[in-house]
């Protein structure tokens, strides 16, 4: 059987257990709620980035399409300007033939 004063040594004992449990709780969520605003900050800044990223790749590839559009159409004006110049030498050709 516990005396008096071992029973009052025990209870105080407990009650600075709980004073600290009660600060370490206390930590613990000052933590978890610094931490939950530390990833929410994150969680936007990694947001903001992916759109400007997203948004600078979407203008790269609008600047692409239009280089090729361009490089396309020069192509083609190219292959019309060779084309011409074949159907010229073709006519060429054939006068020489029928001039012989």
């Amino acid at each position: 059987m516990l005396s008096n004063e071992q029973f009052i040594m025990i209870m105080q004992a407990i009650k600075e257990l709980a004073g600290d449990v009660k600060t370490l709780d206390q930590r613990l969520t000052e933590t978890e709620n610094r931490l939950r605003s530390e990833i929410g900050s994150v969680r936007t800044e990694l947001k903001a980035e992916i759109e400007s990223v997203r948004s600078e790749l979407k203008a790269e590839i609008q600047d692409l399409r239009e280089q090729n559009s361009r490089e396309h159409e020069q192509i083609r004006a190219e292959i019309v300007a060779l084309a011409e110049m074949y159907g010229r030498h073709e006519i060429e050709i054939t006068k020489l033939k029928k001039a012989q």
